[in-house]
């Protein structure tokens, strides 16, 4: 019995290329399907990915060459995501002019390419401003010296991204809406979902800023109509500091001493440093 179901198995394996070779519709759409679920795992995973880190790493922390590195390479993964779903979903709309073209009368094929269309826009948006701002960024927080206006743009376009992502996948995994509710309904839920993530995106930036430390003046402690600096006034250097902010600390120190001097006429006695 083991030995015929050995057989069995090996029988349906050499068999196995007439599954497709017997329909090549079918095969077809099998194979496009397959390359069209890729597309959307790399383009929604790296989207995803990309939201948190800037949550996770950008908002609050200060932006490394090895955290932008990593996030310029989820970018592209994203990208390649896009091109593969190009690709695949002009498929589609090719077996469906030869197979059955009424599916191309389908409302979510046409909220589905318009979606893609946003989507490819923002990806250049992306590219050329966002990709060159985060790198510019580096050794600071992203947002740091970043207009209101301008953050806006930029969490408006991670949550376009977002959204122009999981809607999609959206789309695919529930055919009872084909044929069921028009293109500008689905529309206008896409609309609505960048608004919400758009929404909770700045509350959760605002948050995140809100309960960050002022940060530490790095200027000198003295006023200029006070004595020379004591031990309390003085501020600790920080060790990655370079030559030039030890150079002027210590000329501020002087010209503070050299006014004390000059105010309380005590010349014979050294100011403390």
């Amino acid at each position: 019995m083991r030995n015929n179901i050995k057989g069995a198995t090996r029988m349906d394996l050499l068999n196995l290329p007439t599954l497709f070779t017997d329909d090549p519709a079918n095969a077809y759409r099998t194979v496009i399907r397959f390359f069209h679920f890729i597309g959307l795992a790399l383009g929604l995973g790296g989207a995803t990915l990309l939201d948190l880190m800037v949550l996770r790493f950008f908002v609050r922390g200060r932006i490394v060459e090895e955290t932008y590195q990593i996030f310029a390479f989820a970018s592209k993964i994203v990208d390649i995501g896009l091109r593969i779903l190009w690709i695949t979903g002009i498929s589609f709309l090719f077996l469906y002019a030869l197979t059955n073209i009424e599916l191309l009368t389908n409302p979510k094929v046409h909220a589905k390419l318009i979606i893609v269309s946003i989507l490819t826009v923002n990806g250049f948006f992306i590219h050329t401003i966002i990709l060159p701002t985060v790198r510019a960024q580096i050794g600071k927080s992203m947002f740091n010296g970043v207009s209101p206006a301008r953050r806006t743009v930029f969490v408006m376009s991670g949550a376009i991204s977002a959204t122009s992502w999981y809607m999609p996948v959206a789309l695919g995994a529930f055919p009872q809406l084909n044929f069921k509710v028009s293109a500008v309904d689905l529309l206008s839920i896409y609309l609505m979902g960048i608004i919400a993530i758009s929404l909770a995106m700045q509350f959760i930036i605002h948050v995140l800023h809100r309960n960050d430390p002022e940060p530490a003046l790095a200027g000198s402690a003295m006023k200029a109509d006070c004595g020379p600096a004591s031990d309390k006034d003085m501020i600790a250097i920080p060790p990655d500091t370079g030559a030039a902010f030890v150079t002027g600390r210590l000329a501020t120190q002087k010209a503070a001493d050299r006014n004390w001097v000059v105010r309380t006429g005590m010349k014979g006695q050294e100011p403390r440093s």
